[in-house]
């Protein structure tokens, strides 16, 4: 994002905004959560299964926000979570929580 801010200030432009799109599991169950993110990956984005394994971000809401938390360090100004448990209205309530754990910081 510095290189970015750069290039603009250079240019006498604006920075763009950055944002990112995640796929996450949120549940109590951090195994299950981290399943269920890296094969919604893999059907999406057809992710390879070990590099989805990796990418994975799944448990419970605040597990959630401190793996999200990079980004927005990094200078995403918004993330996007496609919720990838089922159903999403369970997810819900605990997304929320953890877009309120992450305005806090």
């Amino acid at each position: 994002m510095a290189e970015l801010r750069r290039l603009a200030e250079e240019e006498q432009r604006p920075c763009p905004k950055l944002g990112i799109v995640l796929c996450a599991g949120v549940g109590p169950d951090p195994g299950r959560a981290n399943a269920e993110s890296a094969a919604l990956m893999h059907a999406l984005y057809g992710t390879p299964p070990e590099r989805a394994d990796e990418l994975a971000i799944g448990g419970p809401p605040q597990q959630v926000a401190d793996r999200i938390a990079p980004y927005l360090d990094a200078g995403a100004e918004k993330v996007a979570v496609l919720s990838a448990t089922l159903p999403w209205s369970d997810s819900w309530p605990m997304l929320a929580e953890t877009g309120r754990m992450l305005s806090h910081r």
